[in-house]
Protein backbone atom coordinates (compact mmCIF):
# COMPACT_ATOMS: atom_id res chain seq x y z
CA UNK A 1 0.00 0.00 0.00
CA UNK A 2 2.68 2.58 0.76
CA UNK A 3 4.95 1.23 -2.16
CA UNK A 4 4.60 4.96 -3.31
CA UNK A 5 5.11 6.71 -0.31
CA UNK A 6 8.72 8.55 0.05
CA UNK A 7 10.55 7.50 3.05
CA UNK A 8 9.16 10.98 5.15
CA UNK A 9 5.80 10.08 4.09
CA UNK A 10 6.44 6.43 5.40
CA UNK A 11 7.65 7.84 9.21
CA UNK A 12 4.85 9.73 9.20
CA UNK A 13 2.19 6.82 9.28
CA UNK A 14 4.57 4.90 11.43
CA UNK A 15 4.72 8.29 14.07
CA UNK A 16 1.03 8.71 13.60
CA UNK A 17 0.36 4.60 14.70
CA UNK A 18 2.74 5.49 17.69
CA UNK A 19 0.66 8.33 18.42
CA UNK A 20 -2.64 5.92 18.28
CA UNK A 21 -1.18 3.40 20.25
CA UNK A 22 -0.35 6.47 23.24
CA UNK A 23 -4.02 7.75 23.05
CA UNK A 24 -5.00 4.27 23.15
CA UNK A 25 -7.23 4.68 20.01
CA UNK A 26 -8.23 1.77 18.51
CA UNK A 27 -7.75 3.18 15.24
CA UNK A 28 -5.41 5.39 13.72
CA UNK A 29 -7.08 8.38 13.21
CA UNK A 30 -6.52 11.93 10.85
CA UNK A 31 -5.60 13.40 14.05
CA UNK A 32 -2.86 11.28 15.02
CA UNK A 33 -1.52 11.86 11.42
CA UNK A 34 -1.21 15.69 12.52
CA UNK A 35 0.63 15.09 15.20
CA UNK A 36 3.09 12.53 13.36
CA UNK A 37 3.37 15.58 10.28
CA UNK A 38 4.23 18.31 13.28
CA UNK A 39 6.97 15.74 14.53
CA UNK A 40 7.97 14.17 10.84
CA UNK A 41 7.76 17.68 8.60
CA UNK A 42 8.35 21.09 10.69
CA UNK A 43 9.35 22.83 7.83
CA UNK A 44 6.08 22.04 6.29
CA UNK A 45 3.95 22.80 8.89
CA UNK A 46 5.94 26.08 9.30
CA UNK A 47 5.52 26.93 6.05
CA UNK A 48 1.79 26.86 6.47
CA UNK A 49 1.85 29.31 9.38
CA UNK A 50 1.50 25.84 11.75
CA UNK A 51 4.19 26.76 14.04
CA UNK A 52 6.66 24.42 15.89
CA UNK A 53 5.40 25.84 19.00
CA UNK A 54 1.66 24.82 18.34
CA UNK A 55 3.12 21.15 18.43
CA UNK A 56 1.66 21.14 22.11
CA UNK A 57 -1.38 23.29 21.86
CA UNK A 58 -2.80 20.67 18.98
CA UNK A 59 -1.87 17.74 21.48
CA UNK A 60 -4.09 19.54 24.09
CA UNK A 61 -6.94 20.21 21.70
CA UNK A 62 -6.67 16.73 20.41
CA UNK A 63 -6.55 15.57 24.07
CA UNK A 64 -9.79 17.73 24.47
CA UNK A 65 -12.13 16.86 21.93
CA UNK A 66 -11.35 12.66 21.76
CA UNK A 67 -11.68 10.10 24.39
CA UNK A 68 -8.12 8.46 26.45
CA UNK A 69 -7.86 5.10 27.21
CA UNK A 70 -5.17 3.22 28.60
CA UNK A 71 -2.13 3.32 26.11
CA UNK A 72 -1.80 0.06 23.49
CA UNK A 73 1.15 -2.19 23.15
CA UNK A 74 3.81 -0.96 20.02
CA UNK A 75 3.56 -4.42 19.14
CA UNK A 76 -0.20 -4.19 18.71
CA UNK A 77 -1.59 -4.25 14.83
CA UNK A 78 -3.91 -1.04 14.76
CA UNK A 79 -6.13 -0.57 11.64
CA UNK A 80 -6.36 2.83 9.88
CA UNK A 81 -9.90 4.29 10.45
CA UNK A 82 -12.71 4.84 7.11
CA UNK A 83 -11.76 8.85 7.62
CA UNK A 84 -8.07 8.35 7.33
CA UNK A 85 -8.37 5.63 4.67
CA UNK A 86 -10.30 8.23 2.62
CA UNK A 87 -7.30 10.60 3.69
CA UNK A 88 -4.65 8.73 2.17
CA UNK A 89 -6.78 7.92 -1.34
CA UNK A 90 -7.10 11.59 -1.08
CA UNK A 91 -3.61 12.09 -0.83
CA UNK A 92 -2.71 9.79 -3.65
CA UNK A 93 -5.31 11.24 -5.96
CA UNK A 94 -3.53 14.73 -4.80
CA UNK A 95 0.09 13.68 -5.84
CA UNK A 96 -1.46 12.87 -9.87
CA UNK A 97 -3.39 15.41 -9.77
CA UNK A 98 -0.26 17.50 -9.57
CA UNK A 99 1.90 14.46 -11.81
CA UNK A 100 4.18 13.21 -9.37
CA UNK A 101 5.15 9.68 -9.11
CA UNK A 102 5.72 10.04 -5.31
CA UNK A 103 3.55 10.74 -2.46
CA UNK A 104 5.20 12.76 0.33
CA UNK A 105 4.28 14.56 3.26
CA UNK A 106 2.40 17.84 1.57
CA UNK A 107 0.00 15.39 -0.16
CA UNK A 108 -0.84 14.00 3.33
CA UNK A 109 -1.52 17.18 4.38
CA UNK A 110 -3.98 17.94 1.61
CA UNK A 111 -5.17 14.74 2.29
CA UNK A 112 -6.62 15.49 6.01
CA UNK A 113 -8.04 19.37 4.26
CA UNK A 114 -9.91 17.57 1.51
CA UNK A 115 -11.87 15.25 4.64
CA UNK A 116 -13.42 18.50 6.09
CA UNK A 117 -15.12 16.72 8.73
CA UNK A 118 -12.12 14.97 10.58
CA UNK A 119 -10.70 16.90 13.74
CA UNK A 120 -7.50 17.04 11.87
CA UNK A 121 -8.82 19.48 9.02
CA UNK A 122 -10.98 20.93 11.49
CA UNK A 123 -7.84 21.75 13.89
CA UNK A 124 -5.79 23.12 10.54
CA UNK A 125 -8.93 25.21 9.38
CA UNK A 126 -8.73 26.95 12.95
CA UNK A 127 -5.75 27.98 12.35
CA UNK A 128 -6.53 30.05 9.01
CA UNK A 129 -5.65 26.93 6.47
CA UNK A 130 -7.67 26.42 3.49
CA UNK A 131 -7.67 23.56 0.94
CA UNK A 132 -7.48 25.59 -2.20
CA UNK A 133 -4.50 27.67 -0.86
CA UNK A 134 -2.93 24.99 0.62
CA UNK A 135 -3.16 22.81 -2.83
CA UNK A 136 -1.97 26.05 -4.67
CA UNK A 137 1.34 26.53 -2.72
CA UNK A 138 2.25 23.31 -3.04
CA UNK A 139 1.30 23.27 -6.93
CA UNK A 140 3.91 26.63 -7.22
CA UNK A 141 6.43 24.68 -5.59
CA UNK A 142 6.38 21.20 -6.53
CA UNK A 143 6.13 21.55 -10.15
CA UNK A 144 4.88 18.24 -12.34
CA UNK A 145 7.03 15.31 -13.16
CA UNK A 146 6.86 15.18 -16.78
CA UNK A 147 8.10 11.98 -17.14
CA UNK A 148 5.26 10.17 -15.35
CA UNK A 149 3.55 10.31 -19.06
CA UNK A 150 6.09 8.16 -20.32
CA UNK A 151 6.22 5.50 -17.55
CA UNK A 152 4.17 2.47 -18.29
CA UNK A 153 1.15 1.66 -15.19
CA UNK A 154 1.77 4.72 -13.78
CA UNK A 155 -1.84 6.40 -14.38
CA UNK A 156 -0.87 9.83 -15.85
CA UNK A 157 -0.96 8.38 -19.79
CA UNK A 158 -3.72 10.51 -21.77
CA UNK A 159 -7.01 8.54 -22.27
CA UNK A 160 -7.43 9.47 -26.30
CA UNK A 161 -3.74 8.82 -27.25
CA UNK A 162 -1.98 5.76 -25.30
CA UNK A 163 -4.89 4.37 -24.42
CA UNK A 164 -6.94 4.27 -27.43
CA UNK A 165 -8.58 1.07 -28.28
CA UNK A 166 -7.50 -0.75 -25.39
CA UNK A 167 -9.53 1.87 -22.74
CA UNK A 168 -12.56 2.32 -25.91
CA UNK A 169 -12.40 -1.83 -25.34
CA UNK A 170 -12.56 -1.74 -21.49
CA UNK A 171 -15.27 0.79 -21.30
CA UNK A 172 -17.87 -0.40 -23.69
CA UNK A 173 -21.24 0.83 -22.48
CA UNK A 174 -19.83 2.88 -20.07
CA UNK A 175 -18.52 5.90 -22.14
CA UNK A 176 -20.68 7.98 -21.29
CA UNK A 177 -20.02 8.00 -18.04
CA UNK A 178 -15.87 8.35 -18.52
CA UNK A 179 -17.17 12.18 -20.18
CA UNK A 180 -19.00 12.89 -17.73
CA UNK A 181 -16.31 11.95 -15.20
CA UNK A 182 -13.83 13.40 -17.36
CA UNK A 183 -16.06 17.18 -17.80
CA UNK A 184 -16.43 17.15 -13.89
CA UNK A 185 -12.19 16.86 -13.36
CA UNK A 186 -12.31 20.09 -16.29
CA UNK A 187 -14.85 21.68 -14.22
CA UNK A 188 -12.54 21.34 -11.06
CA UNK A 189 -9.36 22.67 -13.49
CA UNK A 190 -7.54 19.31 -12.24
CA UNK A 191 -5.22 17.74 -13.92
CA UNK A 192 -6.48 14.11 -13.98
CA UNK A 193 -9.71 12.42 -13.70
CA UNK A 194 -10.43 10.77 -9.69
CA UNK A 195 -12.21 8.17 -8.38
CA UNK A 196 -14.86 10.92 -6.74
CA UNK A 197 -15.43 12.41 -10.68
CA UNK A 198 -16.66 9.12 -11.59
CA UNK A 199 -18.43 9.26 -8.36
CA UNK A 200 -20.14 12.41 -9.72
CA UNK A 201 -20.72 11.08 -13.39
CA UNK A 202 -22.48 7.78 -11.66
CA UNK A 203 -25.04 10.07 -9.91
CA UNK A 204 -26.12 11.69 -13.31
CA UNK A 205 -26.49 8.04 -15.03
CA UNK A 206 -30.35 6.88 -15.52
CA UNK A 207 -29.51 3.85 -14.40
CA UNK A 208 -28.26 4.36 -11.47
CA UNK A 209 -30.96 7.15 -10.52
CA UNK A 210 -33.37 4.99 -11.16
CA UNK A 211 -31.86 1.67 -9.19
CA UNK A 212 -30.76 3.35 -5.96
CA UNK A 213 -32.41 7.06 -6.00
CA UNK A 214 -31.78 7.69 -2.73
CA UNK A 215 -28.19 6.99 -2.88
CA UNK A 216 -28.13 9.54 -6.20
CA UNK A 217 -29.42 12.02 -4.51
CA UNK A 218 -27.35 11.94 -1.32
CA UNK A 219 -24.76 12.29 -3.83
CA UNK A 220 -25.91 14.70 -5.88
CA UNK A 221 -26.79 16.55 -2.98
CA UNK A 222 -23.16 16.69 -1.87
CA UNK A 223 -21.46 19.69 -1.84
CA UNK A 224 -19.15 20.21 -5.29
CA UNK A 225 -15.20 20.48 -4.58
CA UNK A 226 -14.24 24.39 -5.59
CA UNK A 227 -12.40 24.85 -8.54
CA UNK A 228 -8.45 24.84 -8.54
CA UNK A 229 -6.54 26.85 -9.90
CA UNK A 230 -6.70 27.11 -13.81
CA UNK A 231 -4.61 25.04 -15.20
CA UNK A 232 -3.48 24.87 -19.22
CA UNK A 233 -3.95 21.49 -20.54
CA UNK A 234 -3.73 20.27 -24.84
CA UNK A 235 -7.78 19.25 -25.04
CA UNK A 236 -10.34 17.94 -22.22
CA UNK A 237 -10.36 14.69 -23.59
CA UNK A 238 -6.61 14.11 -22.97
CA UNK A 239 -7.05 14.15 -19.19
CA UNK A 240 -5.56 11.08 -18.07
CA UNK A 241 -7.09 8.63 -15.65
CA UNK A 242 -5.52 8.48 -12.45
CA UNK A 243 -3.93 4.97 -12.05
CA UNK A 244 -6.70 4.32 -9.27
CA UNK A 245 -9.48 5.17 -11.66
CA UNK A 246 -7.62 2.76 -14.50
CA UNK A 247 -8.29 0.24 -11.58
CA UNK A 248 -12.08 1.43 -11.35
CA UNK A 249 -12.79 0.59 -14.53
CA UNK A 250 -10.62 -3.00 -15.14
CA UNK A 251 -12.55 -4.10 -12.17
CA UNK A 252 -15.79 -3.15 -13.67
CA UNK A 253 -14.88 -4.52 -16.58
CA UNK A 254 -14.22 -7.91 -14.86
CA UNK A 255 -17.32 -7.87 -13.30
CA UNK A 256 -19.25 -7.31 -16.17
CA UNK A 257 -17.56 -10.24 -17.96
CA UNK A 258 -18.67 -12.49 -14.54
CA UNK A 259 -21.77 -11.60 -15.37
CA UNK A 260 -21.77 -11.84 -19.40
CA UNK A 261 -22.43 -8.11 -19.71
CA UNK A 262 -20.96 -5.04 -21.48
CA UNK A 263 -19.27 -2.64 -18.84
CA UNK A 264 -22.00 -0.25 -17.81
CA UNK A 265 -21.99 2.40 -15.21
CA UNK A 266 -23.49 0.19 -12.83
CA UNK A 267 -20.30 -2.60 -13.20
CA UNK A 268 -18.76 1.30 -12.32
CA UNK A 269 -19.99 0.72 -8.89
CA UNK A 270 -19.28 -2.60 -8.73
CA UNK A 271 -15.30 -1.21 -10.05
CA UNK A 272 -15.36 1.30 -7.23
CA UNK A 273 -16.29 -0.72 -4.28
CA UNK A 274 -14.10 -3.36 -5.24
CA UNK A 275 -10.74 -0.92 -4.93
CA UNK A 276 -11.78 -0.42 -1.63
CA UNK A 277 -8.68 2.25 -0.39
CA UNK A 278 -9.89 4.92 -3.22
CA UNK A 279 -12.28 7.65 -2.18
CA UNK A 280 -15.58 7.31 -3.84
CA UNK A 281 -15.92 3.63 -2.02
CA UNK A 282 -15.88 5.26 0.99
CA UNK A 283 -18.57 7.92 -0.03
CA UNK A 284 -21.18 4.66 -1.58
CA UNK A 285 -20.17 2.63 1.64
CA UNK A 286 -21.25 5.24 3.81
CA UNK A 287 -24.25 5.39 1.87
CA UNK A 288 -25.19 1.51 2.14
CA UNK A 289 -24.21 -0.20 -0.85
CA UNK A 290 -22.26 -3.26 -1.08
CA UNK A 291 -20.89 -5.12 -3.94
CA UNK A 292 -23.56 -7.97 -2.83
CA UNK A 293 -26.22 -5.66 -3.20
CA UNK A 294 -25.37 -4.00 -6.49
CA UNK A 295 -24.57 -7.85 -7.59
CA UNK A 296 -28.36 -8.45 -7.20
CA UNK A 297 -29.62 -5.77 -8.94
CA UNK A 298 -27.56 -6.34 -12.09
CA UNK A 299 -28.94 -10.18 -12.02
CA UNK A 300 -32.09 -8.49 -12.19
CA UNK A 301 -33.74 -6.86 -14.88
CA UNK A 302 -34.44 -3.38 -14.99
CA UNK A 303 -37.91 -1.48 -14.57
CA UNK A 304 -36.78 0.20 -17.72
CA UNK A 305 -36.57 -2.14 -20.45
CA UNK A 306 -34.89 0.57 -22.38
CA UNK A 307 -32.61 0.61 -19.43
CA UNK A 308 -30.54 -2.48 -19.44
CA UNK A 309 -30.96 -3.26 -23.57
CA UNK A 310 -26.78 -2.40 -24.43
CA UNK A 311 -25.40 -4.57 -21.32
CA UNK A 312 -26.36 -7.97 -22.10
Amino acid sequence: MFERYSEKARRVIFFARYEASQFGSPHIETEHVLLALLREDRELMKRFRVLPGDGEEIRRQIEARTKLREKISLSTDLPLSHQLKRVLAYAAEEAERMGRKQIDTQYHLLGLMREEKCLAAEILRERGLRLEQVREEIARTAPADTSLRHEPGLGARPFSADWGVGWMGVLQDAVRTAALARREAARRNSACIETTDVLAALAIEKEFRDRFPEVAASLQARPKEPAGPRREVVSPTELPFTEVCKQVFLVAAQEAARLGQHTGPMHLVLGILGVETCAAAEVLLECGLTAEGVRAQLSSPPSDPEQGRSYV
